[in-house]
């Protein structure tokens, strides 16, 4: 099933590493951070019509009249909303199936060695074990702060085992950040402005997004990977300048037609 979205964000992430491997190394915990900012940028881009769509149903069409309300964009909303969760779905599988050991339900207990020889959806042998070795201030990519000492240990043979304090140091205001970006995107997102306007669903939609979702990032963030809390910044930072960019083209719209 993950398979579907699995292999797009592989293929993105690979094209990325490639390149930024050239630049940084292909060990380089840099390599591998780019490569994911490299999917959150492109999953934006992909996405940028959708959003485009959002904020013009804003604008009152010509037979509208000054007291009716404008019609939230139902299907747009739902089509970004279903894309950005399948992502998400997508890298969290990625990155957990670079860590094979475990034992649990459903998980394949490979020893560190059959781990780091066995390919990843398009990443192969070489690829695994490059991303196994790069750290990110001390850590790898695809740990979370709740990662025990047996996951951990996965890693001794490839760049040291990482320290959950190392890892707590990055993830903290990986997660900080992220929950503060969401909130201030919602305060300027088209959901806000048909809220303001009374507009359903929006009016409902609005404080979930507002701070629900900040919340939920706060109390889940120490089981995300590192590497997706990565791809929620970025995805977060490219929504803020996103949002920008349609304000000032609202602008220069009203300006005109002034």
């Amino acid at each position: 099933m993950f398979g579907l979205v699995s292999y797009p964000v592989s293929a993105i992430m690979l094209a990325g590493h490639i390149a930024f491997g050239w630049m940084f190394g292909r060990d380089s915990g840099l390599s591998w951070l780019f490569a994911v900012l490299l999917l959150a940028v492109v999953v934006r881009l992909c996405l940028l019509p959708i959003s485009w769509l959002q904020v013009t149903s804003l604008w009152r069409p010509s037979g509208l009249r000054a007291t009716e309300k404008p019609a939230f964009p139902v299907l747009p909303y739902a089509a970004e909303t279903t894309v950005q969760v399948l992502v998400f779905a997508g890298l969290w599988h990625v990155l957990s199936s670079f860590d094979r050991t475990g034992t649990g339900v459903g998980q394949p207990g490979m020893t560190p060695y059959e781990n780091a020889h066995t390919p990843n959806y398009l990443f192969d042998a070489d690829e695994v074990q490059s991303f196994l070795t790069a750290r990110l201030f001390g850590a790898p990519l695809s740990v979370t702060i709740g990662s025990g000492t047996p996951d951990l240990r996965s890693f001794a043979e490839y760049g040291g085992m990482p320290s959950t304090g190392t890892i707590v140091l990055l993830a903290m205001p990986l997660i900080v950040a992220t929950a503060v970006l969401i909130a201030l995107n919602e305060w300027s997102s088209p959901t806000r402005e048909f809220a303001r306007r009374k507009v359903q669903p929006a009016v409902a939609l609005y404080p979930i997004c507002q701070w629900m979702l900040p919340i939920l990032v706060l109390v889940t963030g120490a089981w995300l990977p590192i590497g997706v809390l990565i791809y929620l910044l970025g995805t977060n930072l490219f929504t803020m300048v996103e949002h920008r960019a349609w304000a000032a083209l609202s602008d220069v719209r009203h300006d005109i037609r002034r």
